[in-house]
Parts: C-alpha cells; structure tokens; sequence
C-alpha cells in the first residue's frame, strides 16, 4: 500500500487495488536494500518483480512464428492513364496505358478489348501486361462506351466502323514504337472481338512484331499473304462462333505459304480467359493460354 509520501512522487494508487509481490529488493529480514529498479540517479523505474495487473494478450500478428504469404489484393495493381495518339488521317484517337514497373525501355503491346469494351476487365489485363514488363495500351474503340448487356455488346460490335478501328489501331502501334519508353517493337493481343481484330491487324500492319489472337475470326477475312508477324492464337474446343476449324483453316493457308502461326485448342468455351464471367472462366485454360502468350511475346519483342 503507498503511504501519502509515495503519492507526492506522483504515484496515485492504483483503482481497482493489484497485490503485488515481495520485492527482491528486501532482505527476509526486512531491511530494504537499494532496489535495482532505480537509476543511479535516484529516479523509479517500475520494479520489474511488482504486478501491473492482468497480462495483456499479445495480438496474433505480433507472436513468433513462421512467415505467412500476404494475400494479393483484387482489383487493379496500377492504375491505367488516359491517353491520346494520333491516327493516319490526322485525327486522334485515345485509350489507357500502364507502363511496367522497371526502368528503362521495354517491349510494348496493344491490347484490343472484348466487345463489352475498354471496361476494368480490359484494365486489369493491362496490369498484367504491365506486371509482366510490357507497356500496354488499350485503344478505346467504343469511345467512352461500355456495356454489360450481350445485346447491346453485339450492337455496338456490330455497328463498329472496322477500317477506322483498324487506323485506331494502328496508330497505338506506331505511337508504342516510337515512345521513348519502347524498345521499339510492339505485339497486339485481342479476346473475342479483339481477337478479330488481331488477325486483322496481322494483315494490314506491317509494324508488328507478334500477333496473339483469342477467340476471334475476323468477317470478312482481310489479305493474309501480307501477314509478316507470327502469330500464337487460342481458341476453344466448345466455341460455336469463333470455331477450332475456321482457325486450322488459317493456319494452314499461312503456314502452306510459309508464314508463321501456332494454334492452341483448350477444352472450353468462347471466353475461357474472362475471369469476370464464371459462366464460362476455366482457369486451367487461362493460366495456360496466358503464359504460353507471355513467353511468345518476350520471345519476338525483347
């Protein structure tokens, strides 16, 4: 208990009352020797043998143990920018880019959307381009549209000026290659409608480097004795729009010519690589797919 001398020293007495234990400092005969818990100056420390009540429990993050993995955040890793470019004609045309983590200059991709649009499906592929330590743009061809209504998606597609989506394009190459963060060479990658369009471009952009196509056939079919790029494409097993066959047929018309294409069939549906439509996402064939495009791409754009 601490007498009214004690509490001068600014020692209040504790409420509720703790007991405390015989401080080590005291002989067993009760002279009190110098308590190690003061300084040599003369000022208290709390004596390490008193209680200060019930333990505290420690928080579980702050115990000992083995490390544990962080789990990845969803949602975008970086934030994609607006961006404006010029097209052929003189005009502009805009989009969203991500620039890779690294310094320095770095392979470049054009990443072509879906018919849904330039929506946070097609940003969060260009986080992984990005991540992958590409720099990707995405041309917004529906400018400023997006949709998530499959009718409205097919009107939109359908009602897509192709040529001057295919100048829009275009220019988001040229724009990439010429940028002083490229390496000067630049690969374009499409889903669905994107896909399309990447066989397209194949044959009217002589400046690409590599070509990776899913899911898409383009209608009507462009000049394919002016592909130079090689080109990787995936399609899927159960897809009765963009079929296995229409795309053996081009590879074979390609490679009878001598040019380069490599075809992948995955068993799944149309859209197997859309992880934001569970209907038809298959993992497996996405993981798969994506690092077989990957490697393709490092392979022919540095």
């Amino acid at each position: 208990m601490r007498d009214a001398h004690d509490a001068t020293r600014g020692y209040p007495a504790p409420r509720p009352r703790v007991r405390r234990r015989p401080c080590p400092a005291r002989s067993h005969r009760g002279r009190r020797r110098p308590c190690p818990a003061r300084s040599h100056r003369g000022r208290r420390r709390p004596c390490p043998a008193r209680s200060l009540g019930p333990a505290k429990a420690v928080p579980r993050s702050l115990t000992p143990g083995p490390a544990k993995a962080v789990p990845a955040l969803k949602g975008r890793s970086r934030m994609s920018e607006k961006v404006s470019f010029p097209v052929k004609d003189g005009s502009s045309a805009t989009g969203e880019i991500v620039w890779p983590k690294q310094g320095g200059k770095a392979p470049a991709v054009v990443l072509i959307q879906e018919w849904w649009g330039l929506n946070d499906h097609v940003r969060s592929l260009l986080d992984r381009l990005a991540a992958a330590g590409f720099v990707a743009l995405a041309p917004d061809l529906y400018h400023g549209k997006t949709t998530k209504d499959a009718a409205e998606a097919n009107r939109l597609m359908t009602e897509l000026d192709k040529p001057r989506a295919l100048e829009e394009i275009a220019g988001a190459v040229r724009f990439l290659a010429a940028h002083e963060r490229s390496n000067g060479k630049v690969g374009v990658m499409g889903f669905c409608m994107g896909g399309a369009l990447s066989f397209a471009a194949a044959a009217t952009i002589p400046e690409l480097a590599a070509v990776v196509p899913f899911y898409g056939i383009p209608s009507p079919a462009p000049d394919y004795t002016r592909v130079k790029a090689p080109i990787l494409a995936h399609f899927a097993a159960r897809d009765g729009w963009a079929t296995p066959a229409a795309a053996e047929a081009i590879r074979k018309e390609l490679t009878a010519r001598g040019q380069s294409m490599e075809l992948h069939v995955y068993d799944a549906d149309h859209a197997f690589a859309n992880d934001t439509r569970p209907e038809v996402y298959n993992a497996d064939a996405a993981k798969i797919a994506w690092e077989r495009s990957i490697a393709f791409l490092k392979q022919h754009l540095g």
